[in-house]
């Protein structure tokens, strides 16, 4: 190269390298302004309130991750924090110790189809959790104790008669959210006929019917347990 050659070429390095950068910018614009990527949701934190009967119960709660010592009712804890499944474990004068579960969440929320998640969470063999105001934290349960003296068998009878009638309306009530997604079509209808429920809908009403049968066992079971002054 000639020195006329090189003293031409220097100087237009820069002059490429701007007029590079120029095209760069101008295609950038034609594209669009970039989108930042949309932060990462996460799930929102529950509130749990855990109401008892009788008012005057002591409770622990014992997570997977995390546990609380005896306090009393009612409670206020956030279940993510303790570790699902999580017990609480009450007491109470004259009242035997009775324990809930809060199950794992099943996803429901604000689904579309909340009976047809029920549904199917039920027919691959999930646990719900016993007289609370959903199955995804829940954001209310209430623990009715057994109570453990009375003084008559009449009116031992009687407490745990409502207890148990109390229990069977949350039982019915799962069991007509099931029927009612099975019955509308919501679930598949795999294994169906015009005479045979759907698989997903006959292992879910198992699932339920066994879930069911061991609670008012158990509610029976403390009724014969209790004893008379």
């Amino acid at each position: 190269m000639t020195r006329a050659e090189a003293e031409y070429t220097l100087p237009m390095r820069p002059i490429r390298l701007l007029t590079l950068l120029l095209v760069f910018a101008l295609g950038a614009c034609a594209q669009g302004p970039e989108m930042n990527p949309l932060p990462a949701t996460s799930t929102p934190k529950v509130t749990t309130l855990v109401e008892v009967l009788p008012e005057s119960a002591r409770c622990r709660v014992e997570g997977s991750k995390q546990s609380r010592s005896g306090r009393p009712a009612p409670l206020v804890f956030q279940p993510q924090e303790l570790g699902y499944p999580i017990r609480v474990i009450c007491n109470a004068p004259d009242y035997a110790e009775t324990t809930a579960v809060i199950q794992p969440p099943l996803g429901i929320g604000k689904a579309e189809k909340p009976d047809a998640i029920l549904t199917n969470r039920l027919a691959g063999g999930a646990l719900l959790t016993v007289l609370a105001s959903d199955q995804d934290g829940p954001t209310r349960l209430t623990i009715l104790m057994y109570r453990s003296h009375f003084p008559y068998a009449a009116e031992r009878d009687a407490f745990y008669a409502g207890l148990r009638a109390q229990h069977d309306r949350f039982w019915m009530d799962m069991r007509a959210r099931v029927t009612r997604a099975c019955q509308t079509g919501e679930v598949s209808t795999a294994g169906g006929s015009s005479v045979t429920l759907p698989t997903v809908c006959r292992d879910g009403l198992a699932n339920l019917g066994q879930q069911r049968a061991d609670n008012l066992r158990s509610i029976e079971i403390q009724r014969r347990r209790a004893t008379f002054f």
